[in-house]
Formats: structure tokens, sequence, C-alpha cells
């Protein structure tokens, strides 16, 4: 029987090449100059907290960390997670400026220039602009409490769509405030005139912000408003006592001063007393699990025991508009609300764009497995017949050692047909190797290929949860598939 020692050979020779490879790579990766930048844990410290308080729901504490972190070290990483906090907390001028600044300060991928290109424009469609004329145009402007430059006045600013509050107060002149709905088919124009004093007996404003809806607001034990106040409240010059109460909260009791020609300003906050008897339960269903959800200008988890009566509720989740609700609570009850958000334009086509994506990528796959797979299949074929052929020439050349051999030349001649065979047979075996690989490769195609049909059939969010998406009467709809 003739043997051949081709197959050890081959995995020797092979061990020899992979080895001087691996010492090679090991020579460079010691030697090779480093470019790393000297870490700041200054910066890496904001940013892990900054993190972490995103991840927690608490996105105004990400802003203040990712800042930190972006003016310590201007990392254009950190431009990034500032964006999707930003967004998270409902800023989008400063989402898209963050935006913005991280792609022209850093080389990125594709996918993830495209990931904040769609994250630009759905941000940009929640952005409007607000032109505000004033009388006198010395007074200071302020809206929603940031105080606007004097070169600002009568120039389109970008704003966030919805409602805004703008005031103005000069000395010598009645505050004005008013409200405004920033909508971004055209700019909205606010247009304040000051009225100067003349000293009546109400010559101050006082303006409550209170994310609780229905908390008796009082003034020197007089009733004067509920919330939510659109409008700030006249009063008399001077210290007054307020308190704002409401059943099942801890009342609010202080002293405000009231000043002429000015608005005092104060924020609501009222503690929920230990929960009571009457209290409710308001359970809050929506598939996103790293949703945040404030209830009463509070975070709160989804299932939460309140005091009964009116509600303020908001879920957000980056990627869907916010589901804002004012939603009554009864005493003793539990209350089930389905919390359907509605992905943004730019989101849904993000992932269908991802889909789209997915499904030409298994094409491609498949069709190359399928390929390979077929190569496999021929060259094994091929090499079945060359076996065939080659087992007739070994029992010939057993059979002519068995018998005579005539002379030297009869001798060498069986000599060359013995390597002849030998040398068939190591190609025989390489082939084996390469039909083995090339099927093993075609399988691992199509499979990958199969993988990204079937998962790109239907579109999944930012968090991997199946849904279906579905056009209803009040736009996109998401139905969740558990």
């Amino acid at each position: 029987m003739i043997q051949s020692a081709a197959p050890k050979q081959l995995v020797a020779a092979m061990n020899r090449r992979i080895t001087s490879a691996l010492g090679f790579l090991t020579i460079w990766a010691n030697t090779a100059p480093s470019f790393a930048t000297p870490p700041n844990p200054t910066a890496e410290a904001a940013t892990r907290d900054g993190k972490n308080s995103y991840n927690s729901g608490d996105y105004e504490a990400a802003i203040q960390s990712f800042r930190l972190a972006y003016t310590t070290a201007a990392d254009s990483e950190v431009l990034y997670q500032l964006g999707k906090a930003y967004a998270m907390a409902d800023w989008p001028v400063e989402a898209v400026d963050a935006f913005e600044r991280y792609l022209s300060a850093t080389h990125v991928s594709d996918e993830r220039r495209q990931e904040v290109a769609n994250a630009i424009e759905g941000q940009r469609k929640r952005i409007g602009s607000l032109i505000v004329q004033i009388t006198p145009n010395n007074a200071s402007v302020k809206v929603d409490d940031t105080l606007l430059a004097r070169t600002d006045y009568a120039m389109p600013l970008p704003m966030r769509q919805g409602a805004h509050a703008v005031s103005a107060t000069l000395d010598g002149y009645l505050p004005q405030i008013q409200s405004v709905q920033v909508r971004a088919s055209k700019p909205s124009v606010v247009s304040l005139v000051l009225s100067p004093v003349i000293p009546p007996m109400h010559d101050g404003l006082f303006a409550v912000r209170c994310p609780l809806p229905a908390v008796t607001v009082r003034v020197d034990n007089r009733q004067v408003a509920t919330t939510p106040v659109e409008e700030p409240i006249l009063l008399p010059a001077g210290t007054h006592n307020l308190s704002l109460e409401r059943t099942g909260y801890r009342s609010q009791t202080t002293t405000i001063q009231i000043s002429r020609a000015k608005t005092t300003t104060l924020d609501c906050r009222l503690p929920m007393t230990q929960p009571l008897e009457s209290s409710g339960q308001l359970s809050l269903e929506f598939p996103q699990s790293e949703a945040l959800v404030l209830i009463d200008g509070s975070r709160a988890d989804r299932s939460s025991l309140l005091p009964p009566g009116l509600h303020s509720v908001e879920v957000r989740h980056y990627g869907f508009e916010p589901w804002v609700r004012l939603l009554r609570v009864d005493a003793g009850s539990v209350q089930h609300v389905d919390a359907l958000l509605t992905p943004t334009p730019a989101f849904l086509h993000d992932i269908e764009q991802r889909a789209g994506t997915r499904r030409t990528w298994s094409y491609l796959l498949g069709g190359a497995g399928v390929a390979i797979a077929g190569t496999a299949l021929g060259l094994g074929l091929w090499n079945n017949g060359r076996y065939s052929d080659w087992k007739q020439k070994r029992t010939a050349l057993e059979q002519a050692y068995q018998g005579p051999v005539a002379d030297a030349a009869a001798a060498a001649q069986l000599e060359q047909r013995r390597n002849d065979v030998n040398n068939q047979l190591r190609s025989i075996h390489s082939a084996d190797i390469v039909t083995a690989m090339l099927g093993v490769a075609g399988g691992l195609l199509l499979g990958s290929g199969t993988l990204l049909l079937l998962t790109a059939e239907q579109p999944l969010h930012q968090h991997g949860q199946p849904a279906a998406w579905r056009r209803g009467p009040q736009g996109i709809e998401m139905n969740v598939a558990w």
C-alpha cells in the first residue's frame, strides 16, 4: 500500500507561516509609536456621571456632566452624548447645535453620520422661530426665564415649538408677560408695549410656575388662583403671605416681596405626603423600558400611588414625540392607561433605512453563499472523479510491483509511476481541503444572509423590542409584540 505524508507536510507549512506572521505582529506592536491622548480624570469622571444620569433618566443632570466633560477635555464624542441628552430633555435647538458641532469636529463612520443627520432632521422639525418686538427698545426681555441680548430684538430666534412665556421689564414701566405658541410653519411674532407706571394700588405682578394642577394659591389668606396659572397675578407692592395647598400634598407657605413694575416668580414644589387610604393608583403601559415618566413635573415610576384628582403626566423617549396628558386619578381605584408613543418621522425613516440596508446585505451575502456553495459542489464532484482515477492507478501500480521487473529501465519507470500517484494523492487532499473550506464559507454566508433577511422584515426600535408600525388616525403608531 502506498501512503502519503502530504496532509502532515501541509499542516506543518501552515504552522510555520502563521508563527512567522504572529512574530512580525508582536515586534510591530512592541515598537510602534503611541499616539494616545493622555487621559483626563476630570473629563472621564464627568463623562461617566453623564452616562449614568442619562441611563437613569435624569437628562438635565446628564447635560451638566457632559458640558463639564467637554469643557475640560473637548472630546468630540462627548458632543454626541450631549446632543442625545439635549434631545431627551426636549431642548431641540441645543441638540441640533451639539450634533452639528460633533459632525464638524470629528471623522465618524457612515452609519453614525447618518444616525446623527437623521437626529438633526428630527430635532429641526421641532424648532420654530420667534420674533420679539419691544417698546421701549431698551427694556429687558426674557423668554422662559432666559434673558435675551438686545441685539436679538426683532430678529428671528430659533425656538422649541410649543408654548413660551415672553416677559419684558423696565424701571418706571409696568411689566408685560405674554404667552406665545411657536410653530414651524412661520415665525411667531410677539409685540410688547410697556406702559409708564401710574402709581395705582396694585403695581406688582406675581407669577406661579407649578407643574402640579389643581393647587390652590392663597395670598394673605385669600384665594387668588388655581394652578395652572396662565397669567401673572396683580398684587399691591409690599410683603405678602403666600400658601400653596392641595389635598394629599404638604402645603408650601412662604412670604413674597412684590416690587413695583417688577414680576416676582415662585416655583411650586409640593412634596406628596404619605399615601392615604383614599389614594389611587396610576399604571402606565408602554413598551419602551427606558422611557422617562414625569408626573406633576417629577420623575416617577410607571405605576405610582397618587392623591385623587388631576395630575400632569408625561412620557418621553428618544426618537418619539413626548406623550403628555392631564389624567384624573380616583380614590381607591387602579387606572390603567396605554401611553402610545408616536415615533418621529426622522426616527421612522432611520428604522426603515436600516431595514433596507439589512435586506440589501442579506441578498448580497445569500447570493455569495449560493455561488461559493455551488463552486464547492462542483469542485467536490470533479475531485471525486480524480479520486476514482487515482484508485485505479494505485491498483495497477501495486500489481506491477508484485510482478517481475525486467531491467533497470523498467524499475525507473515504476518509480516514476509511484511518484505520479503520490503527487496526484496530494493534489486530491488539497482539493478536498479547499472544497470543505468553500462549503463552510458558503454555508455561513447563506445562513447570515437568511438571518439578516428574516430580521430585516420587521423593524426594531432602539432597544431591540419587536414592533409593528402602522398609520392610524393620529399619524404613525406602534404596536408592540410582547
